[in-house]
């Protein structure tokens, strides 16, 4: 894995409280370190394993941001778990500003060998641990207190470049990223039709430099398995294919953004991040060779 990026200290988050699910690895490591960068007071680092939420806390401190980093085991598929991590930031610190609902899963199945217990599988965690997260980070950010006396905040939702089209990811994570998609536009209008001053916007990474296709490897059939890793050992290959992958970091700043006082104009979206994947040349483009701009 490639070592993280430098990043820019600013003030936009500062002051404020959030979560980040998915935080143990991958765009949830990464965004700590990023509304760490952004002067978040405390960021409640969430995930179903916890084991690596120490050592993403620790980095953040190692790097000298000033953020409390709280590690938190949870499974956001159950709703009262959610509740309870809710529950837990507005005790400890009285206010909710942001919540980065960036836990989900993976598959590599075509439609013909994707079981339905691998597609409730894959709802439950992208859709139903998103809602569930959507869900209860607006009864948080709603909660008055003397350190959040107005209601608001900013609730981010990772969906994915294959929430654009059916040709980028597998049949059942295909289904549930534009099912995230439905919650980001469902609950932007319900929230804003009920005066809460809660914005819901999507980012939507392409390809990605993280590990969650090898953690998500275990169920897939010998044919997947097979079909993945040749398929990665080709890309690995190809310079053109690797320019796509954008670092997790870039990513996690389009959440921290619409985190921001910054993105307040901007409600429903859903921001896709994949370093312009969706602008390079189709085959059947007319572009039959490489552009070339002279300098002055």
């Amino acid at each position: 894995m490639a070592a993280p990026l430098p990043l820019l200290k600013t003030s936009l988050l500062a002051g404020t409280v959030g979560v980040i699910t998915g935080a143990g690895s991958g765009i949830g490591a990464a965004a700590v370190r990023c509304f760490a960068a952004a002067g978040a007071k405390a960021i409640y680092a969430s995930d179903i394993v916890d084991r690596n939420l120490q050592a993403v806390a620790d980095g953040v401190a190692q790097e000298g941001y000033e953020s409390e980093v709280v590690g938190v085991k949870t499974d956001v598929t159950k709703a009262e778990q959610v509740e309870a991590l809710v529950r837990k930031v507005i005790a400890e610190h009285g206010r909710l500003d942001w919540f980065f609902a960036n836990a989900g899963i993976v598959d590599f199945e075509v439609l013909n060998t994707t079981t339905p217990e691998a597609l409730t599988r894959m709802l439950d965690v992208n859709v139903v641990g998103a809602f569930n997260s959507v869900q209860w980070a607006a009864r948080g950010m709603m909660n008055p207190s003397d350190a959040k006396p107005s209601p608001g905040g900013s609730i981010i939702v990772t969906t994915s470049l294959a929430a654009t089209f059916g040709g980028m990811g597998a049949p059942a994570y295909t289904i549930s990223k534009h099912a995230t998609v439905g919650l980001v536009r469902a609950a932007a209008t319900n929230l804003g039709m009920a005066g809460t001053g809660i914005r819901v916007n999507g980012v939507g990474p392409g390809p990605t430099a993280t590990a969650i296709g090898q953690n998500n490897m275990r169920g897939a059939s010998p044919a997947a398995m097979a079909a993945m890793m040749e398929r990665a050992q080709h890309a690995a290959a190809d310079p053109a294919v690797m320019s796509a992958v954008a670092p997790p970091e870039y990513i996690a700043q389009a959440a921290v953004f619409l985190a921001s006082d910054m993105a307040a104009g901007i409600n429903g979206e859903n921001i896709i991040a994949d370093k312009g994947l969706r602008q390079k040349p189709d085959p059947f483009s007319g572009l039959m060779f490489n552009p070339s701009i002279e300098p002055l």
